[in-house]
């Protein structure tokens, strides 16, 4: 029976009621009156519910409701389904015999998204009228692929994903202890979890995660895998696809001076030298894009202070040679189209012996309109009195040396050469490292307590510490990490926000920070003892860092330069150092310790990085200063562990097709697979297990799974 909507329309308050509207709202009532007489008269008693949305107050669509229904709350019975009224509130019709409690409950269908809803109502002899406002529940989350990553990233992925996580459970069928599963299990391999991947969880429910047991064999020592000569190496720079590793020299160039050996990684060997003259290199970086890299260098600096008229005729004594020449020249302010370039005594740049070279004849009576007075040359050699002697007696000028000054030289990393013009006047920078988007390198310049950060975009320079002795950085993301060896402080300076300070030890050095940011790793070197200590980046600022014991970093004078080497792994698990004669390697984890032999006196590390595909993060590289060698180390061992687990039952023909799906499957066991008959992995739906399982070689009851740390997969 159809209840119609009286015509009736919204009184503004304090308007007056005119005849009709009130003769209107008297029929309406009328008509109510007869309507429930009606409906008291066909049914004895009964419940007309309404079912609206909560927030738009909108009468819910039948297909949004797949049932309203009443159970008497006495005997337990359930009552007729209410029906659907046609037009007007749309209300469902009840019919109860017997007066009394009942609980109705409105119960949407699964694809409207409302969630379940019950009212307990009272019916005496008439119709108990009841409403209903339901809203959406939240939508339930699927559960996603986590097989063959580690726990500590299945974890990662669960959450991101919205999926809470129950227990924790190893092959042996053990609960993990949620308290110590990072430090206990953290970088096993995840099996399954329970529901599985595509699964949708309700609110309030969790997953279970079954972890492989253990790994075979128990531990994989590193191992010296190959070396490639260089000529006393110091610092390395890997670039961030891995496959070009710079080393600064100091006797990669002619006659032994200062220069970049360049090395392809993975044909490992050199490819080309990058010749800097005697210009004193103390570090480098490789920009995110790889297109690009940074060098930061020492530039003697000279100014002009006095301006001589007559005439000079200087014709260049040779072309200048690829190399720093091309990015270490001057251009006037008076005359930005004129370039003024002076050899540095080394032919390298562009100049002979005792010589230096104007890029054209300045005619009489120009000089000064040419060279302003005050203009700042750049030279890069430590022969500064005879430099200046020469310029001063061949312009009729005063020249006047005042002192070493830093810059950022840009090189291209295709062609391997410094570009010509990017010099970035800066601070001496021993430590260099840049951000993950690109735009700013942070430097340290403990001989000038400064730390500066470099404006890429502006090629500007601003002072970010002009205190203590900064010493080197580290960069996670876009914030910088520096060591303060004066005052004994790790600085966390954010992209945005405030600076804080932790205790790093006595003469904190050489560092790196986990990729999560958790944890700084800080070489101290103090009266010739090394040692490294760990510091908790989310724990207390005032707390003493936690020494890592059986560690004793290297750390060195060169030729004045410090020369020390920490780097961390892409999955934050492995921490490398160089120690006397060999590479100490830390398990993040257990603080456990292994060191590869590597004889001489190791300087600079890196470690490959983790590709997109998974790949790579194998290989740490070492600069060997003593052995004139940069060595590589395979950091999982000369062999790849597996880790076995087993399938019992079900679960193997539950779980069998998700691992065939698995990226980097092993291409023998899909052959396996073709040969039993089922022509796609997507078959294994329809197909028979125990033929299948027969086919593999495997039991379908139980199987035995091995799994590599490199994700390939193989049944027994």
């Amino acid at each position: 029976m159809a209840i119609e909507k009286p015509n009736l329309k919204e009184a503004q308050p304090g308007a007056p009621i005119t005849a009709d509207d009130w003769n209107a709202m008297i029929r309406a009532l009328k008509e109510l009156r007869a309507t429930l007489q009606d409906l008291r008269t066909r049914t004895p008693a009964g419940i007309l519910v309404t079912v609206r949305d909560r927030d738009t107050q909108t009468i819910l669509p039948p297909e949004a409701i797949h049932a309203v229904y009443a159970v008497s709350v006495e005997t337990n019975t359930l009552m007729q389904p209410g029906q659907r009224a046609s037009g007007g509130d749309q209300a469902y019709l009840i019919p109860i015999d017997t007066p009394g409690e009942y609980e109705v409950t409105v119960e949407p269908t699964p694809q409207s998204g409302y969630q379940i809803q019950t009212q307990r109502v009272t019916v005496s002899d008439d119709i108990a009228l009841v409403e209903f406002l339901l809203w959406e529940q939240p939508r339930a989350p699927e559960v996603p692929m986590v097989f063959g990553k580690t726990l500590r990233e299945a974890r990662a992925i669960l959450e991101a994903a919205g999926v809470p996580v129950q227990r924790m459970l190893d092959a042996h069928g053990q609960e993990i202890d949620p308290e110590t599963w990072e430090a206990d299990y953290g970088n096993r391999l995840v099996v399954s979890t329970e529901p599985g991947a595509g699964m949708t969880i309700a609110g309030g429910e969790a997953v279970d995660i079954l972890v492989a047991g253990r790994v075979e064999p128990t531990e994989r020592k590193p191992v010296l895998v190959g070396q490639i000569p260089v000529a006393r190496p110091t610092r390395l720079a890997l670039s961030p696809d891995g496959g070009l590793l710079y080393v600064l020299s100091q006797g990669a160039a002619s006659g032994g001076s200062t220069g970049i050996t360049v090395i392809d990684t993975r044909r490992r060997r050199v490819i080309t030298t990058i010749d800097t003259g005697s210009t004193p290199l103390l570090n480098l970086v490789f920009h995110p894009s790889q297109a690009r890299a940074y060098a930061s260098v020492i530039l003697p600096e000279f100014t002009i202070v006095g301006v001589v008229s007559r005439a000079v005729d200087l014709p260049s004594v040779a072309a200048p040679r690829t190399g720093l020449s091309d990015a270490i020249t001057g251009r006037t302010a008076a005359n930005p189209g004129l370039e003024l370039s002076i050899g540095d005594l080394n032919p390298s740049f562009g100049g002979t012996t005792g010589s230096f070279e104007l890029a054209s004849p300045i005619s009489s009576g120009s000089l000064s309109e040419i060279i302003a007075e005050g203009t700042n040359i750049g030279f890069t050699s430590g022969v500064a009195e005879l430099a200046a002697a020469k310029l001063a007696g061949a312009l009729g000028r005063g020249v006047r040396a005042r002192g070493n000054q830093g810059a950022i030289v840009t090189l291209d990393t295709a062609r391997h050469r410094a570009i010509s013009g990017a010099l970035i006047a800066t601070a001496v920078c021993y430590g260099l490292d840049i951000t993950a988007d690109g735009k700013f390198l942070y430097g340290t310049a403990p001989t000038q307590r400064r730390a500066v950060r470099i404006d890429l975009t502006k090629n500007a320079t601003m002072d970010i510490l002009r205190q203590g002795s900064p010493t080197f950085v580290d960069v996670v993301g876009n914030d910088a990490y520096i060591t303060d060896v004066s005052r004994h402080l790790l600085l966390h300076i954010p992209a945005d926000g405030d600076t804080r300070s932790f205790r790093a030890g006595i003469s904190p050095q050489d560092l790196a920070v986990s990729p999560d940011g958790r944890f700084a790793y800080i070489i101290n070197f103090n009266l010739q003892t090394g040692s490294l200590v760990r510091v908790d980046l989310r724990g207390d600022p005032k707390a003493e860092p936690k020494a890592i014991p059986g560690v004793a970093p290297r750390v060195a004078s060169q030729d004045g330069f410090l020369l020390s080497g920490i780097a961390i792994t892409s999955d934050g698990v492995r921490v490398c150092v160089a120690v006397d004669g060999g590479l100490a390697i830390v398990h993040a984890g257990t603080l456990a310790v292994q060191t590869v032999k590597l004889g001489g006196a190791p300087a600079g590390v890196v470690v490959e990085p983790r590709r997109p595909d998974g790949s790579g993060g194998k290989y740490a590289y070492v600069a060997n200063f003593a052995d004139n060698v940069v060595q590589i180390i395979d950091l999982t061992g000369e062999d790849e562990p597996f880790v076995r687990t087993t399938f019992t039952g079900r679960l193997f023909a539950d779980r069998l097709a998700e691992l065939m799906t698995v990226p980097g499957i092993n291409e023998h066991l899909a052959e396996r697979l073709v040969l039993s008959g089922v022509a796609s992995v997507n078959e294994l739906a329809s197909a028979d297990t125990t033929l299948v399982a027969s086919a593999l070689g495997v039991n379908a009851t139980q199987a035995t799974v091995l799994i590599s740390r490199a994700g390939r997969l193989a049944l027994r």
